[in-house]
């Protein structure tokens, strides 16, 4: 899924990466901004990407949306604030935005706007991993990078009670998943399903 060719130096395409539930049945995807200088691909700034989005970019995702699963897209307060989630249907749109971004000058007011045109709201975790303020509250997705955040268990026995569902972003094995997954997340996104799942050997009779 491109909304220019990746092939083109210079140019920016979208990428999706899946987001899935406790069951690793596809949530939804996020979308990625990818950026080709000599002829490489980089992943540039997701928020940075966004003010890029057109509505080209859903070629690909039309029928995930028609069976109702969510479009991840992250936002700095100007995204916010510039309409750039306008780009998203309401109802598959998922806004995810960092804690600066909350705090940025009419972002909230901006914000409470999109939820009540039916937007759902994402919020990632500060780096110290304390979701802490009235953004966290509103949120209806909290999300925690396994990478980036020190104490996963701590996190999300202050997390669960706003009532949020839990992400967990980084997730790159299987063990990883069960661990999260115990600890009340019920999204994830990593590589983690692309791991081999070894199950018990099982002998087959005749019958």
């Amino acid at each position: 899924m491109a909304d220019k060719n990746p092939s083109d130096d210079g140019g920016l395409f979208y990428t999706k990466q899946p987001i899935l539930d406790d069951q690793r049945r596809i949530w939804g995807y996020e979308l990625l901004g990818v950026e080709v200088r000599d002829g490489t691909p980089f992943f540039r700034d997701q928020e940075s990407a966004a003010a890029g989005l057109a509505s080209s970019i859903y070629i690909g995702l039309t029928s995930a949306m028609d069976r109702g699963k969510k479009v991840m897209l992250a936002l700095d307060a100007e995204g916010v604030l510039n309409n750039v989630a306008q780009a998203l249907p309401a109802a598959n749109g998922v806004i995810r935005i960092g804690p600066a971004a909350a705090d940025a000058a009419g972002a909230a007011e901006a914000m409470s706007s999109l939820r009540n045109q039916g937007y759902m709201l994402a919020v990632d975790a500060a780096n110290e991993g304390v979701p802490k303020g009235p953004i966290y509250a509103r949120a209806d997705v909290i999300s925690c990078d396994l990478g980036r955040v020190p104490d996963t268990a701590a996190f999300a026995q202050i997390a669960a009670p706003l009532g949020a569902v839990l992400l967990a972003r980084s997730v790159n094995t299987l063990e990883q998943f069960e661990t999260v997954r115990a600890l009340g997340f019920t999204l994830f996104q990593g590589s983690f399903f692309k791991e081999p799942e070894l199950v018990p050997d099982r002998q087959f009779g005749s019958h």
